[in-house]
């Protein structure tokens, strides 16, 4: 599909947009069609959906796509140092002047290296490629099932376009006022504080004790590096694999075992563990989710800024050394700010927010402001539980039954979820996100 490349300058001229199209299994009980975006930024369009009801897929044509810079949608590439392969700003060992001086240097990159499409990929572009794919589809109104960062994009979709909405249902979500770095900022901080005890009971540990082990073992290896078989294990591997691990439950046992192997030394198995855990991962996006989150929001241009609260950050949540306030790339993006889109309380009752109670990565509170900020629009569903993704990857039958009732049809309400379908909240032996069961053995102290 073609999209203007500006839509400030149509004279620009366009890129191709890659999208896919399950149809409906069960055509005469079709509704219309469901536009998904499972999170990131990232590409979609190859996604599957087998762990979606069959209700759903008989109801829906499933959408998903490549959205702009990711995938086969005129993707954007520049030269990212491997230390700083994601987007959280991770300390570098010569303290907050090579932080800066990486940061600046990503930037520079990205501006000789990304191309046209580099500037115009903030969210409310991408919004704006779904209502020409919305008239490409033919139809007068999309359903959208947006989580994680898709819950923004469904935010922004359901705010520039609210009468051409059915229903929108936006889990883990991140709130428009505290979109990338305002997020970092909460996930590592208050939505990790939210999350810990959850771990500290998993190991049967009070958490002040398991917390300042754990940030004197990242210390311990950002003076002495671990050498493993799988790599370089620093503590921001650690601290990676650490934030990580909460994102579901079934991964905290590999936490407490990288934790118990880094503090025995015993490197092979502090290597798998990370590796499992993802501490190593490498990504091909970081250069693209750039082009998304520079373009989202107004970054302060004030190193002293950025110095002042990683030091404030740094002392309420030592683990993490100060990355949630750390300075990004986007300090130094010479491209103009795109639309940055509230919540617009104006428009249909069509919309569910569904958010666990302990989430890390998008917490509560990104919830709420959005609920309160959708007003009448909106209801939430609030979920007693930890860890990321609180629709379809998770075992809540409740939380999980409300979402699909809602994109069938049926009204939404504010709720609370409590009930699990497997009948434990115990983090031992849930499945993760793929639905394995990962056995982990107890660390006790490390």
């Amino acid at each position: 599909m073609k999209v203007p490349l500006d839509y400030e300058n149509t004279d620009a001229g366009s890129i191709d947009m890659v999208v896919s199209r399950t149809r409906s299994t069960n055509p005469p009980a079709r509704r219309g069609v469901l536009i998904v975006n499972q999170g990131g930024p990232a590409p979609h369009a190859n996604d599957t959906f087998e762990i979606f009801p069959r209700s759903l897929t008989d109801a829906y044509d499933i959408i998903s796509f490549d959205q702009r810079g990711f995938g086969r949608s005129a993707p954007v590439r520049c030269q990212v140092p491997a230390s700083r392969d994601t987007l959280i700003p991770w300390p570098q060992p010569g303290g907050f002047a090579e932080d800066v001086s990486v940061a600046k240097q990503i930037a520079r990159n990205c501006v000789e290296q990304g191309g046209p499409v580099i500037a115009h990929m903030g969210t409310a572009y991408v919004a704006r490629d779904m209502e020409v794919l919305r008239k490409a589809l033919g139809e007068s109104k999309i359903s959208y099932l947006g989580m994680s960062y898709g819950s923004y994009l469904g935010t922004a979709y359901a705010s520039l376009f609210p009468e051409h909405t059915d229903r929108v249902l936006l889990v883990s979500v991140s709130s428009p006022d505290r979109m990338w770095r305002g997020h970092w900022q909460r996930s590592l901080g208050e939505g990790f504080a939210l999350r810990f005890p959850d771990f500290a009971r998993h190991v049967g540990q009070p958490v002040d004790e398991v917390y300042p082990r754990l940030v004197t073992l990242t210390k311990q290896l950002d003076r002495a590096p671990l050498q493993t078989p799988r790599g370089v294990l620093d503590g921001n591997v650690l601290r990676a694999a650490i934030y990580a691990a909460m994102y579901n439950d079934g991964q905290l046992p590999m936490l407490a075992s990288l934790a118990h192997a880094v503090a025995a030394g015993d490197a092979a198995t502090a290597g798998d563990m990370a590796l499992q855990l993802g501490a190593w991962r490498p990504t091909d996006r970081a250069a693209a989710m750039l082009g998304v989150s520079c373009s989202d929001g107004d970054w302060p241009r004030s190193m002293s800024v950025y110095q002042r609260e990683v030091h404030a950050d740094a002392v309420r949540y030592p683990l993490f050394a100060g990355a949630g306030s750390n300075v990004w790339p986007c300090a130094f993006w010479p491209y103009p700010v795109d639309e940055r889109v509230r919540a617009n309380p104006r428009g249909p009752q069509n919309i569910l927010i569904i958010n666990n109670v302990r989430d890390p990565s998008t917490p509560l509170a990104n919830a709420q402001e959005l609920r309160a900020a959708f007003g009448d629009r909106a209801r939430l569903v609030t979920v007693e539980q930890g860890g990321h993704n609180a629709y379809l990857y998770s075992p809540n039958v409740c939380a999980n039954d409300a979402g699909t009732a809602f994109l069938l049809g049926a009204t939404a309400h504010d709720k609370n979820c409590v009930e699990i379908d497997n009948g434990t909240t115990g983090a031992a032996g849930v499945g993760d996100r793929q639905g394995r069961v990962v056995d982990g053995h107890h660390a006790g102290p490390w």
